[in-house]
Order: C-alpha cells, then structure tokens, then sequence
C-alpha cells in the first residue's frame, strides 16, 4: 500500500514539474503585461527587465504548484514511518 503511494506522489511532482517547464503549454510562469500574462521574452524586449516584478503563475502553474504540494505530501506520509520497517537494523 505505502508503495502505491509512493509511486502515486512521485507521478504528481513529476506531472508538476512538466506543467512548470511548458511541456503542456505555456511555462508554469509567465510576466505580467496589462491583463494577459506573455513569455519573458516578448515581455523583456518591450519593456526591459524593469517587468520582472510581474512575475505571474499561468494556467499551466496554477495546475503543476498544487500536483507538486500534493505528490510532496503523499511521499511524506510514505516515508514518515520507514524506519519501522527497519526491524531496528542500524
């Protein structure tokens, strides 16, 4: 069960970090300009790197943060309790 769990976590940050890169889309963060947010290199051609502070998460982000939180957490709680398993080993 607990290894079920763990390859389930492991999928999720992986799913993440695939939403975060772009490989589904847009990168995970984009700049902000007015309403609509636009790669960093349209956005640092118009306006330079004074728009750094715009930093936004876009739809892709807003999916890959939460599946890395959560396969973080499931591959805690698998791991929390290994050293039970031990059989006081070391």
């Amino acid at each position: 069960m607990k290894a079920g769990i763990w390859i389930a976590g492991g999928i999720c940050i992986g799913f993440g970090a695939l939403f975060m890169m772009g490989a589904f889309g847009p990168t995970g963060f984009g700049l902000g300009s007015e309403d609509e947010i636009v790669p960093a290199a349209l956005s640092y051609k118009s306006y330079g790197y004074d728009a750094s502070l715009d930093l936004r998460p876009t739809s892709s982000g807003m999916f890959g943060i939460p599946l890395i939180l959560v396969g973080l957490v499931l591959m805690v709680y698998a791991n929390a309790g290994a050293w039970k398993d031990t059989n006081n080993e070391y």
